[in-house]
C-alpha cells in the first residue's frame, strides 16, 4: 500500500492496519462489482464503492467511502500494476470526490534534435509545415491511436519500446497532445 495523501498517513497512525484491510475490501469490490460489504454501513471498516474507472487493462481508479472510528471518509484511490494500491484522497467532508483521471491523448512530434535545429536556424515554420504534411500519411496518422490502444490493453515495457521505436524510425517521438500543441506554437514563432 502506498500513501499519497497526508490524511491517509494520519489515519494509518491512529488505526494501524485498518487502511490495509479497507483496501483489501475495496479490491474485492473491484473484482466482483456486485459484492456487498459484509459489514453494515456505519460499522468500522464498512466500505461503499461508488465508481470504478478503468485506466487500462490492469489499472483502475476507485471512489467511494468507508467508516472508521465512527466517521465516514470519502476516498479516491488507484489500484493496479502501475503503483500497486495508492490512496490519492481521503476526506471527512463529503461528498465523495469525482474521479480525476483523464485519459491521455497521444500525438507525434519531431524529435528534439530536429526541433532544436529548426529553432536555431529560424526554420520553425518550415519544420511545422513538413510535420503537418507527414502526419497525413496513413502509417503516421494511425500511430498515436495504435499506441494508445496497446498501452490500454497491454501496458508493459514491450509495448512502450515497440511504439517508441516505430515513431523514432519515422523521425518522431510520442508525446501528450498538449506537448505537441505547445511545440507547434513554438515552431510557428521560430522565424
Amino acid at each position: 500500500m502506498n500513501i499519497d495523501c497526508k490524511e491517509a498517513d494520519e489515519i494509518d497512525g491512529q488505526f494501524p492496519g485498518a487502511l490495509n484491510r479497507i483496501a483489501e475490501e475495496i479490491c474485492e469490490h473491484i473484482w466482483d462489482e456486485n459484492r456487498v460489504c459484509p459489514l453494515a454501513e456505519g460499522d468500522d471498516e464498512s466500505v461503499t464503492v461508488v465508481d470504478i474507472q478503468k485506466q487500462n487493462a490492469t489499472n483502475q481508479a476507485i471512489v467511494g467511502s468507508f467508516w472508521l472510528g465512527g466517521v465516514e471518509y470519502a476516498f479516491e484511490a488507484e489500484s493496479g500494476d502501475n503503483f500497486g494500491w495508492v490512496w490519492r484522497t481521503i476526506a471527512k467532508d463529503l461528498p465523495i470526490p469525482e474521479i480525476k483521471i483523464v485519459q491521455k491523448v497521444w500525438a507525434l512530434q519531431p524529435t528534439s534534435q530536429l526541433i532544436r535545429e529548426a529553432v536555431d536556424n529560424k526554420r520553425g515554420p518550415s519544420l511545422l509545415k513538413m510535420w503537418r504534411l507527414f502526419k497525413e500519411r496513413p502509417e503516421v496518422a494511425e500511430l498515436p491511436g495504435s499506441y494508445s490502444y496497446d498501452r490500454h490493453f497491454a501496458p508493459d515495457g514491450k509495448t512502450e519500446s515497440y511504439w517508441k521505436a516505430k515513431a523514432l524510425s519515422l523521425g518522431f517521438v510520442l508525446v501528450g497532445k498538449e506537448t505537441a500543441d505547445a511545440t507547434a506554437a513554438m515552431l510557428e514563432q521560430a522565424k
